[in-house]
């Protein structure tokens, strides 16, 4: 990713560890809101973490609801009052369950601006796709959850049980099945997000006049990563939807190119471009490798 890493809010967040809680409670569904398995722990300070599994398109995710922690995502937002969503990724991007660490995936603040943010307002943060996600559920039979600078619990391994073996159930697996890496899916991810990089940087790129941004190129590099992560005759419908949920991303990251170059200026605006651009391509044609 080629973004400005916020080193005032990571050195913030150092400093700033969060308090360990106990899990005192929790509350267990099935089929909840079209989740699964759903689950909400309480703890003795009087806040809740929900983690919920989901199942949307066919990509099994695990993804843990954070809230009451307004003092904590106060610290993302710039001077104009608006989210600083590279600082926020950047600063949560591990998980620590157990005795293992996991790669967060999916990191997201709703809130836009700092006049809404209060203590319902949750953080997002996820583990995708399905061999990532049962070396998670295994990882809960030891106790601890942390996301360092933003939640440690304690006292979570009982309280997950039930969770953890609806997940499994869920999956069509056995606890302590081994699930072999599925690396398409792993360079699909890297993909997604290298692909909003570099529309993010043509956008930027053409509001500095250092080049103009290519639609053309764009509508090519859309159909060759959906013809590379979901090939085969069988794959039809996931290779549209996929190509739709690129075209989504488009016009935001259009918008989030114009503003960095508003913000950050216009150095190296052009290079940048042809950069991330060659990072695209050199995800999708390692992919094609992939047996």
């Amino acid at each position: 990713m080629f973004r400005a890493f916020n080193i005032s809010a990571a050195l913030t967040l150092v400093a700033c560890e969060a308090t360990a809680e106990t899990v005192t409670g929790r509350e267990f569904f099935e089929d909840r809101a079209g989740y699964p398995c759903f689950v909400t722990l309480y703890t003795d300070a009087d806040k809740s973490v929900t983690l919920q599994l989901s199942d949307y398109k066919d990509i099994w995710s695990l993804r843990f609801i954070i809230s009451d922690r307004s003092l904590v995502y106060q610290r993302f937002f710039d001077n104009r009052g608006l989210r600083d969503e590279d600082a926020f990724e950047d600063a949560f991007g591990e998980i620590r369950i157990g005795a293992d660490r996991f790669d967060l995936s999916d990191v997201s603040l709703f809130e836009v601006r700092l006049q809404d943010l209060d203590d319902n307002s949750a953080g997002i943060f996820g583990i995708e796709e399905r061999h990532n996600v049962v070396p998670a559920l295994n990882a809960m039979e030891d106790d601890g959850l942390e996301i360092l600078g933003l939640v440690s619990l304690a006292g979570t391994s009982g309280a997950l049980a039930e969770f953890r073996t609806c997940s499994f159930a869920a999956m069509g697996l056995q606890e302590g099945e081994i699930v072999e890496t599925d690396f398409r899916a792993e360079y699909r991810m890297i993909f997604d997000t290298a692909f909003e990089n570099w529309v993010i940087n043509m956008a930027r790129a053409e509001h500095c006049f250092a080049s103009r941004f290519d639609d053309e190129a764009v509508a090519n590099v859309v159909d060759a990563a959906a013809n590379t992560f979901y090939p085969g005759v069988m794959n039809f419908g996931k290779r549209s939807e996929y190509r739709e949920s690129l075209e989504r991303v488009i016009p935001f990251a259009k918008l989030s190119g114009m503003a960095d170059a508003r913000t950050d200026g216009c150095l190296m605006a052009g290079e940048l471009a042809d950069i991330s651009r060659g990072l695209v391509d050199r995800v999708i044609e390692e992919a094609k490798e992939v047996e």
